[in-house]
């Protein structure tokens, strides 16, 4: 028979497994956007100083003049491609610490152009197709939508047929057309021979760049794994430390606070054999003393010692450090052994006082 106590731990475990999962996710995540920050950053300081002769460059390089009418309907217009082609020409400048060339930069006029242009005609191409499939299949209409007399179902039906298609085109075959001409035209471009003497590898110097940035401490270098086990060994360190000199403390406390037991006491009725020779007990029949060597004061002395009660327990005050406590519980014994002597002398002087009057009332 399953355990329903064995089920509930292994999904706790579970549970906390997930949990852990999520936590390391969340936290790459962070780190990742953390460094495309930095990475965006550093960019952006290094393509300063070039930014506005890139932008003149571009802007030369491509001229206003008509703009074509399919570019413009599709989205791609002149200023996308001049900023993008400005953000490119000062990163390649950057990355190679100097100015482009004229036709260096008419290169990458170039290739931007034919980018926009695939991309532009690959959407027109989508779109057409989008419509011919829609008026192809205008007359598969369902058998309820057919029976009806009405003839606003024959002209929405092409149309709905035309959402339909373009749904998953836009969602699912645009992006990897456009991924495609993209990946296409950047084969071109570092094929282009009037680039062959830059340095087009921008993920390079910006990952130099980066790692100079941590060198100076700018940047946390520090992973999530090494941050965790960091964070995971100081706070078991700290309890340690806490908790192993919590033992002797507690067994000192325990000690002080709970004397052990007082042997019991034969009262005040003790005496020698030799003095209590009246007792209808017989002498062999009374316990012996085990103080019955001493004199009669230092017998007395030791009942008065062994019938001092022993002060109470009370409960351990609130203090800062066992050390407090500790000197705290010496107070009270030393009060009370103070007490207990007080005591005892008192009773040592109503003796003496009772014995003088003994003997003064033997000689009258």
């Amino acid at each position: 028979m399953d355990d329903p106590n064995n089920d509930s731990r292994s999904s706790g475990h579970q549970g906390d497994d997930g949990s852990r999962r999520n936590l390391i996710y969340a936290e790459r995540f962070k780190e990742r956007l953390e460094s495309i920050s930095k990475e965006a950053q550093i960019l952006a300081e290094i393509t300063k100083p070039y930014r506005e002769e890139a932008h003149q460059q571009i802007n030369r390089a491509i001229p206003e003049g008509n703009w074509p009418a399919y570019m413009a309907i599709s989205g791609v217009t002149r200023d996308k491609i001049i900023a993008h082609g400005e953000g490119l020409i000062s990163a390649l400048a950057a990355t190679n610490n100097t100015s482009l060339e004229d036709s260096q930069v008419q290169a990458v006029a170039d290739s931007l152009m034919a980018n926009a242009r695939t991309t532009s005609m690959s959407q027109w191409g989508m779109f057409s197709g989008t419509l011919y499939m829609a008026y192809r299949n205008r007359h598969a209409m369902p058998l309820r939508l057919a029976n009806s007399k009405s003839r606003l179902f024959k002209y929405v039906w092409p149309g709905v047929l035309f959402l339909v298609y373009s749904i998953p085109v836009s969602l699912f075959l645009s992006p990897i057309v456009t991924a495609g001409g993209a990946r296409y035209h950047a084969g071109n471009f570092r094929n282009d021979p009037r680039l062959s003497s830059l340095s087009l590898n921008l993920s390079e110097n910006l990952q130099q760049r980066l790692q100079s940035a941590q060198a100076q401490g700018q940047v946390p270098n520090q992973r999530y794994g090494e941050r965790s086990q960091d964070k995971s060994d100081t706070p078991s360190q700290g309890y340690e430390g806490i908790r192993q000199p919590a033992a002797p403390g507690w067994m000192v406390a325990k000690n002080i606070q709970s004397p052990p037991p007082n042997p019991p006491t034969s009262g005040w009725g003790v005496s020698d054999d030799e003095d209590d020779d009246a007792s209808p007990i017989a002498s062999s029949a009374r316990r012996s003393s085990p103080n019955s060597g001493l004199s009669k004061w230092e017998q007395l002395r030791i009942q008065s010692g062994s019938q001092q009660r022993p002060t109470p327990s009370r409960p351990p005050q609130a203090s800062n450090s066992w050390g407090s406590t500790q000197s705290s519980d010496s107070g009270d014994d030393d009060g009370a052994k103070s007490q207990a002597q007080q005591e005892f002398d008192a009773l040592l002087e109503k003796e003496r006082q009772g014995t003088g009057e003994g003997q003064a009332w033997g000689r009258k």
